[in-house]
């Protein structure tokens, strides 16, 4: 599962991070999404923290992999992959 979080606003550490990487994984988890977050199922983590500079332009896109976020707030994105 690769998280990917994008920071407008203060950037966190990414270590700083892993507690709401553990808290999505049990939410995709109950969800349904994942069957288990053991290592069985969840074999690699992997995560990255961008910062977007802020733009005074509150209607200025920038680029979240696949798609443009087009505010000027923190978001996240989430990939998961199948072995």
């Amino acid at each position: 599962i690769r998280y990917r979080f994008f920071f407008v606003s203060r950037a966190l550490d990414t270590t700083n991070t892993t507690f709401m990487v553990k808290m999505f994984e049990d939410a995709l988890r109950a969800l349904g999404i994942l069957q288990d977050d053991s290592p069985k199922y969840v074999a690699r983590t992997i995560i990255e923290v961008v910062v977007v500079p802020k733009s005074k332009n509150k209607k200025t896109p920038y680029d979240m992999g696949q798609k443009k976020v087009e505010k000027n707030e923190d978001c996240l994105e989430i990939t998961i992959k199948s072995l």
